[in-house]
Order: C-alpha cells, then sequence, then structure tokens
C-alpha cells in the first residue's frame, strides 16, 4: 500500500484481497494427521524430504528425513509422500490425514488419469499404499501451513539416506508448538 500510493502513476486497489491467516489444524479425534514435504536444491538437483505424524492432540508421533540424491522438486515431493505412508502403514495407523503443499502431487495422486506421467510408477506406488490404510484423506495447505515438514526436509539434505525420528529433533520443537497453539502465518 505505501508503494502504491507514492507512485505517481495512476493506480487502482483491488479491495477485495483479503488476508488469511494460514495455520495447521490438529486432526479429528481418532484421526492422526501426515505432513510431507520435498525438497530439491536448484543449483545441484540435490533433493531431500521429510515428513512427520501428529496425533489427534498435535503431538508428535514420529517423524523422517532422507537424502534422496539427485531428482526435481516434484520426485521429492513424491519421496516424502512415499516415506510417510510406508511409515504411517508401519506405525499400525488406520486413520490419517495426509496434507501436502504440492498442488501437482495432491491432484497426481486424487486423478487416476497418470499413465504417460513420468512418475507414474511413484503415483501407483503411493496410491497402493494408500490403499493399504483404511482411512486416508488427501489434502492440500499452503507452505505456510507446512512448516514442521519443510524443516525435516531441510534436515534431509544433511544426513545421509533415511532417518527415522522418534523424538522430535531439535530445532523443531518451535514450529511444532506453534502449531498445537494454532498460531498461524500471514498470507495475503
Amino acid at each position: 500500500m505505501e508503494f502504491i500510493s507514492t507512485s505517481p502513476y495512476p493506480t487502482t486497489v483491488n479491495s477485495s484481497l483479503v488476508s488469511n491467516n494460514i495455520k495447521w489444524d490438529k486432526p479429528p479425534e481418532g484421526y492422526f494427521k501426515l505432513n510431507t514435504d520435498g525438497s530439491s536444491l536448484r543449483t545441484s538437483g540435490a533433493a531431500a524430504c521429510g515428513g512427520l505424524i501428529r496425533n489427534s492432540l498435535g503431538r508428535w508421533v514420529v517423524g523422517f528425513a532422507r537424502n534422496i540424491g539427485i531428482t526435481s522438486a516434484l520426485g521429492a515431493e513424491f519421496w516424502g509422500v512415499r516415506d510417510g505412508l510406508i511409515m504411517a502403514r508401519n506405525w499400525g495407523i488406520q486413520n490419517i490425514i495426509m496434507e501436502m503443499d504440492s498442488l501437482i502431487v495432491f491432484k497426481l495422486l486424487s486423478n487416476y488419469d497418470s499413465i504417460n506421467h513420468p512418475f507414474h510408477t511413484m503415483i501407483l506406488e503411493c496410491r497402493e499404499l494408500m490403499a493399504q490404510i483404511p482411512h486416508v484423506r488427501l489434502r492440500h495447505i499452503f507452505r505456510e501451513a507446512n512448516q514442521c515438514a519443510d524443516h525435516l526436509a531441510a534436515i534431509g539434505h544433511t544426513v545421509t539416506g533415511f532417518v527415522c525420528f522418534v523424538n522430535c529433533p531439535q530445532g523443531l520443537g518451535l514450529y511444532l508448538d506453534a502449531d498445537v497453539r494454532g498460531i498461524g502465518f500471514p498470507r495475503t
């Protein structure tokens, strides 16, 4: 607004813009929530992913980080979903809401027409894993509501292979606490 008001050129402001508070929401009673994220560095293509599962109180259940090697950002996102689903299945979780900030991954997992997609095999594997968990809901979220998974994906760049965290890693506690308390991030 300051820039617009000082501009020498005539400008109109869209007054319909609304600021929303974007935040992570606890899953309903009896459900767990899986948040995943992928990361690929533009300069080197080095990729990683991470994710975590929380209970209906928002408390840490388990998390992970993986150093993938070289792949695209989309590939890293699929690795995160795959690893998160394997972890949920292995922990015996029956009811899960899976959230990701990649709209493309969300759409590809929701739509059965992916036969010609370069990640078709990974998409099928993720769908098969989803079928092994009795109740799975997919949700696309803004990245501001996915800070914990983003942090774990960043950790993935610093580890070798796959790391499972049964306790919340150092440095993630502040994000986790903000999520549990419902503190969001402004988005316009």
